[in-house]
């Protein structure tokens, strides 16, 4: 009865792996979730010094390691910030910069990261009412070689004043005027150089008589100065208003006085970032988030730029840089970061990209641009609303073969 019952036993095992593996039963597909031997095998349960906390399985928390990008995109109020930027917070240990909506991070994290990892910490909340802010100004970057500042300079006009796609001409006329008033600034010691005191120049009483006073009656500037700002005078009236009210619509965010102090001057470098271990958080409201979002674009953009300058000497710039960009779809174009994304490795930078759903990348890029973000390697999703992120996740997960009998 012992070698039947063997023999029974046998068969039918036979049988059914026989009847689960064989190729008519997986002619569709074969895709399954991973249990925990496939996420030990894959590497997500080791954890390495730039490692960045992904989820948990099995109780244990699941690691991206190397210099991978992470992509988050979950519905409002669905966890992440408490799942993923809160627990990297405590966990990296390196130089991070991140977006903090409504201060949570820099209330629940700050002081962590400052007395227990030994860290320089700022908060840049320029639209924050009670003034408690570090301040940032993006100006102070340039360099005083005048020989070298005008890549800066148009760098940063091309950020804050982009092209309309509608209508482009307006955005390259104000970017003459934006260059001509820069170059007045960077070269009149006794005026700020800062967002604000440009718009208080462009708005003062007959800006064109004096802007004209200026151009005829002084030498010492640079003749790129006089070259911009001819070329803006020089043009019909009627043509030369509308080009300055184009050019005073991208400053209405410096009539307020709490932006206006809080660009004044910087408390901190960006290009300290990998030399020294700091944490810069920049805060706002969900209400301030439209109005805020052309001054933490350049933030972004500008930071990006100094990343990736030049391959950074370990010796001299030993951290690596953590990148945590929460509400990344509220911002404005970030050309800078989808360019340099696959690159960024080599620069010691990684990235998480935090939004709600996939087609708010649609709302700034084109489809073809916005691969650049929906390729990256590793992604994290939450339960999803929207109807074109399930059919995304349905086809990234590939098919399963599954034998129906009807009667």
């Amino acid at each position: 009865y012992q070698k039947i019952s063997a023999v029974i036993t046998l068969s039918i095992t036979a049988g059914i792996l026989y009847e689960r593996y064989r190729p008519a039963r997986h002619i569709l597909g074969n895709a399954r979730f991973g249990n925990g031997f496939d996420i030990y095998r894959a590497g997500f349960f080791k954890k390495e010094n730039e490692s960045i906390i992904i989820g948990k399985k099995l109780g244990a928390p699941l690691y991206s390691n190397g210099f991978e990008h992470v992509l988050v995109f979950a519905p409002t109020g669905s966890g992440k910030t408490r799942s993923i930027a809160i627990p990297n917070l405590f966990h990296f240990p390196y130089s991070v910069v991140c977006n903090d909506v409504k201060f949570t991070l820099f209330d629940t994290t700050s002081g962590y990261r400052k007395n227990v990892l030994k860290h320089e910490c700022y908060c840049f909340a320029p639209g924050r009412l009670s003034r408690v802010t570090h301040s940032y100004n993006p100006l102070d970057f340039i360099p005083t070689d005048k020989s070298a500042r005008m890549t800066d300079i148009q760098r940063i006009a091309h950020i804050f004043i982009p092209d309309n796609v509608k209508d482009p001409i307006w955005g390259q006329t104000s970017r003459q005027l934006f260059k001509a008033l820069l170059l007045f600034l960077l070269d009149s010691p006794e005026r700020p150089t800062t967002f604000g005191e440009m718009s208080r120049l462009v708005k003062q009483a007959d800006f064109d008589g004096w802007f004209t006073h200026e151009l005829d009656n002084t030498e010492h500037h640079d003749p790129e100065f006089y070259r911009n700002g001819y070329a803006y005078i020089n043009t019909p009236d009627k043509t030369r208003g509308n080009m300055l009210i184009s050019f005073i619509g991208h400053f209405e965010l410096f009539d307020d006085p709490i932006i206006d102090a809080a660009t004044s001057h910087s408390d901190f470098d960006l290009r300290d970032l990998r030399r020294k271990k700091m944490t810069i958080y920049v805060g706002f409201t969900d209400e301030d988030m439209e109005r805020l979002a052309p001054l933490i674009t350049l933030f972004w953009q500008q930071l990006i730029s100094f990343m990736i300058k030049e391959v950074p000497d370990v010796k001299k710039e030993p951290y690596p840089l953590l990148c945590l960009i929460d509400e990344f779809s509220s911002l404005g174009r970030l050309d800078r970061l989808r360019r340099s994304l696959k690159l960024l490795r080599e620069y010691r930078v990684r990235c998480i990209l935090m939004f709600q759903y996939i087609a708010q990348t649609y709302e700034k890029y084109s489809h073809d641009e916005a691969r650049a973000f929906t390729n990256i390697k590793t992604k994290v999703a939450y339960a999803t609303e929207d109807i074109v992120d399930a059919e995304f996740l349905s086809k990234m997960l590939g098919t399963r073969t599954k034998r129906v009998v009807s009667r």
